[in-house]
């Protein structure tokens, strides 16, 4: 059984778990950049996206019922506050997304425009 009151393996478990996370998060962040100039799989990363949001919502409320059953401090924090970051980061994301998209959406309409004079 594990100790939860032991700092160094609670920052081991939390800090490699959330490492992991932002990871695959910055994976996707690379798709993205690779995959919205050319306007390829747009409902695939919106969707993801909001997933990736939605993961951090659920870290945050972990983070917030950890704290209202007055856990150990290294416990709540940590979730807290990367599930915030997480979520926040996501959707400012998937705003820009959304932007990137659309200019190559315009630029693909623009090109078809000009094949046709």
């Amino acid at each position: 059984m594990s100790d939860w009151n032991d700092p160094n393996m609670l920052g081991a478990i939390f800090g490699s778990s959330i490492g992991v996370v932002g990871a695959i998060i910055g994976v996707w962040g690379a798709c993205l950049g690779a995959f919205a100039p050319k306007g390829r799989h747009r409902g695939a990363m919106i969707a993801s996206g909001y997933g990736f949001a939605a993961l951090g919502a659920l870290i945050a409320v972990a983070g917030l019922v950890l704290l209202l059953s007055d856990a150990v401090l290294v416990l709540w924090l940590g979730l807290l506050q990367s599930g915030l970051l997480i979520t926040v980061l996501m959707l400012v994301l998937i705003k820009v997304a959304k932007g990137r998209y659309a200019q190559a959406e315009e630029r693909i309409l623009s090109a078809e425009a000009l094949r046709r004079e």
